[in-house]
């Protein structure tokens, strides 16, 4: 018997089908290829915005905990006048460091912009001649990249006198009502208006 050879009725891609396979492929590429690139700039645009967004939550923070706390102690050179020196771009009270500081007692906080950083101080107030001598810290940085600040107080300035935002706050018998912080950041954002109101606005430390 005569054999035949046995051919395969298994169809194949032709070659207009596997360009077009190709061509697809292609197209998916290119496709997804964009959305990373616009995915990464906006990640890119994203990332400065929550970076200024948690730097400004951390200085509200530090409002909170630290100016809001000021202590209105008199001065002993003048009279009727309190250790509160407002400006508007700077600020400085009496208060007391954060316990982990371990400094102890109360301290001058001077709060300012350095070299487009904002830094707070703590100086030591006298404690009399049998006193330890006081320990001193070099200055923190609690922002950087910071273009300006600017401080706002509000309170009466005068007897009869209605209250008022004010640029500066000195020489007074009492803290201001409110104090007001904005910023702006070097590349130009913007913080909410910062604003807290001191605990003690209305006593005096003896």
């Amino acid at each position: 018997m005569n054999s035949r050879p046995q051919t395969s009725n298994a169809a194949g891609f032709t070659l207009v089908e596997l360009l077009v396979v190709l061509a697809l492929t292609g197209l998916l590429v290119v496709g997804l290829y964009q959305a990373f690139r616009i995915g990464s700039r906006a990640a890119d645009r994203a990332n400065p915005d929550t970076d200024a967004t948690a730097q400004f939550a951390l200085m509200q923070d530090f409002m909170d905990r630290e100016v809001a706390a000021a202590v209105p102690m008199p001065t002993p050179d003048a009279l009727q006048a309190i250790k509160f020196d407002g400006e508007p771009q700077a600020i400085s009270f009496v208060g007391l460091p954060p316990a982990f500081l371990g400094l102890g007692g109360y301290h001058l906080l001077h709060l300012q912009l350095v070299d487009r950083r904002i830094e707070v101080s703590w100086d030591p107030l006298p404690r009399g001649a049998s006193a330890p001598e006081p320990t001193s810290l070099r200055p923190s940085i609690l922002m950087d990249g910071v273009g300006s600040i600017t401080f706002a107080y509000f309170g009466v300035r005068g007897a009869g006198e209605p209250p008022t935002w004010n640029e500066s706050w000195a020489d007074h018998a009492d803290l201001p009502k409110l104090v007001r912080l904005r910023i702006v950041l070097a590349n130009g954002n913007r913080s909410p208006d910062m604003i807290v109101a001191p605990r003690l606005a209305q006593g005096l430390v003896q």
